[in-house]
């Protein structure tokens, strides 16, 4: 046997049923490791299987998912809820939400289903609108217990001040129904009885041909994913009752805020229908998980493991036999990525929900030259009295009062229980600046959105 048939069999050099011509040994070297280096699964894999089943009401995986799927899928059908909970707060991309109405503050329930909806609809939107940076050159308010050569003083004196630049997503929410999408459609035949029964004797079929040359590896692998297709049949998705409805009569509106955490450049602001926000930031979107025809959710749970640990034997054994093995895997792997991104992409996920859903999300995007003023913004532009929401956010303090009051206070000049306050002149020029800056940009709000 010649060292070029050794090289195209591999190191098992097991004589295949049908031959395979062979090629450079620094190829099957190469890609041998390409398919368990792409395959590596990541600690955020839980966070992004929660976030697509959320959305889709199904596994957002079709054909072969990456190492440690398999063993998630068991852990979710065998703990739920608390799996759920856990894996929306262990990554980074977690947030935190302030109701803006309500004053409450908690963790996003969905925060992997809410990033992907956020993301793929500020993807498309229009360019950053650049809010009012400076005053317009007015007398400055000078309060009654000091006197004009002080302010003048303190003007003149005065610093380059430091810019907290702030980016805010705003996202308007609303139900309107709108015609089928292109994936909507796509999924649909996706799984369609007739497709699944084909798409699973495919697989059996790709998996005979590959070991009949020799690719052993990818064979099994093939039949992993097989019967991972026939097992994703059998599990099932619930939404809860009162999905995407709002249980708050008096409130049809709702305005909540929310960021990686109180001290972050970048926030997103949902308005709108409360039911949508609601379902979408605080209420669970999935109810429960449950299998067909009787089968115990143990013995599912079981049976995927088996499948994680031949998927990964599988592709361990592609690493050390090399040769046409590991170009049958990586064909695979892309076969797998391709069918994902068709059926399972962000994009087609978040376009199947709103569809499902009779949702409409309008987004703008704003960029403000510091915290206080994009939080009085919004504390004008919501038109609630509701004040403790921004506690953590912007520091409750004698300043912060008076500028709050006089924010609400459509006269121009102060009430009498704010002239009783003794602020310093730099807390003074503060509540002027920011007064008039937060107007404007509340103002720019109410233009670019109307009606909440």
């Amino acid at each position: 046997m010649s060292s070029a048939s050794n090289e195209n069999l591999g190191t098992s050099n097991v004589e295949p049923f049908f031959s395979v011509s062979s090629a450079p040994p620094i190829i099957f070297e190469w890609v041998a490791l390409l398919p368990l280096v792409i395959y590596l699964s990541t600690y955020r894999h839980s966070y992004k299987l929660v976030g697509k089943a959320a959305l889709g009401c199904s596994l957002g995986v079709t054909l072969f998912p990456k190492l440690g799927i398999l063993g998630s899928i068991a852990d979710l059908l065998e703990q739920g809820s608390e799996y759920l909970d856990r894996a929306c707060s262990m990554s980074e991309l977690r947030k935190e939400v302030w109701d803006a109405n309500f004053g409450g503050r908690f963790p996003c329930a969905n925060g992997a289903a809410s990033e992907i909806v956020t993301s793929s609809v500020l993807r498309s939107g229009a360019k950053i609108i650049t809010m009012p940076r400076t005053c317009p050159p007015e007398a400055p308010h000078i309060p009654p217990h000091q006197n004009r050569a002080e302010v003048s003083v303190s003007k003149s004196d005065k610093v380059p001040q430091f810019h907290r630049y702030q980016t805010l997503h705003v996202l308007r929410c609303t139900h309107q129904r709108s015609a089928p999408t292109l994936s909507y459609r796509v999924f649909q035949l996706f799984t369609h009885g007739i497709s699944q029964v084909a798409i699973f004797f495919v697989l059996l079929g790709g998996s005979v041909v590959s070991c009949l040359f020799g690719l052993y590896g990818t064979g099994a692998a093939v039949l992993s994913s097989a019967l991972f297709h026939l097992c994703r049949q059998l599990i099932h998705i619930d939404r809860p009752d009162a999905y995407l409805l709002n249980n708050e009569i008096d409130y049809s509106s709702g305005c909540m805020l929310a960021g990686i955490h109180p001290n972050a450049s970048t926030w997103y602001l949902y308005i709108g229908d409360r039911g949508i926000i609601d379902s979408l930031l605080n209420k669970p979107m999935i109810l429960s998980i449950s299998t067909s025809r009787n089968i115990g959710i143990k013995y599912l749970a079981s049976f995927l493991r088996l499948l994680a640990l031949l998927q990964l034997v599988s592709m361990t054994f592609v690493a050390a036999q090399k040769g046409w093995d590991g170009i049958g895997m990586l064909i695979l792997i892309i076969l797998a990525w391709a069918s994902d991104l068709v059926v399972y992409g962000e994009n087609q996920l978040t376009e199947r929900w709103l569809f499902s859903g009779g949702i409409k999300i309008e987004a703008k995007s704003f960029q403000f030259s510091g915290r206080a003023i994009m939080i009085g913004a919004i504390q004008a532009f919501k038109k609630n009295p509701v004040e403790r929401w921004m506690d953590e956010i912007l520091a409750p303090s004698a300043r912060r009062e008076v500028w709050l009051e006089r924010l609400q206070n459509t006269d121009t000049k102060p009430v009498s229980n704010i002239r009783k306050a003794c602020l310093s002149t730099s807390d003074h020029e503060w509540v002027e600046r920011n007064l008039v800056l937060a107007r404007r940009a509340a103002e720019i709000l109410q233009r670019e959105f109307p009606t909440l």
